[in-house]
């Protein structure tokens, strides 16, 4: 029988830079690292991105949150982030989100799962060296048994 239950609520903040933005294709930042019988529960995100003096081009609009489970399978955690293209703003954001429906992962697989940012598509070019992606994040944690 499947059991879940909530453990904690978590708030993290951390930064991107100019060389992790560029990479966000592929090489995705992981927000939340997998942990057996665990599943990371995006709740919300406060974004700040200070562009610099050039904004990135190639960035085709699709920033997100997603949860990856086990088996490699991703769910969007956030995709009403897509629309703002955040990252193709040649001025700085400030930018908060809830997901719509946060627990649409099948829970019968969402153990050790991880909680990423990236793009879709391919990764950003140009941009300035000085552009950083400020992100508060906070999540719940759910143990899986």
């Amino acid at each position: 029988m499947l059991t879940v239950s909530p453990q904690l609520n978590i708030t993290q903040n951390f930064v991107l830079n100019y060389s992790q933005i560029l990479n966000l294709y592929s090489s995705p930042f992981t927000v939340v690292p997998a942990e057996p019988g665990y599943a990371p529960i995006f709740q919300r995100a406060a974004l700040v991105f200070k562009y610099g003096t050039t904004p990135f081009s190639n960035v085709d609009d699709l920033l997100s949150f997603k949860t990856v489970l086990s088996d490699l399978t991703e769910f969007y955690s956030s995709n009403s982030l897509n629309a703002l293209n955040i990252l193709g703003r040649s001025q700085d954001l400030n930018a908060q989100f809830v997901p719509a429906n946060p627990y649409e992962i099948p829970m019968s697989s969402a153990g050790n799962s991880k909680l990423i940012i990236k793009l879709e598509g391919s990764n950003p070019t140009g941009g300035d060296a000085s552009a950083s992606l400020s992100i508060s994040i906070t999540y719940g944690v759910l143990r899986i048994t």
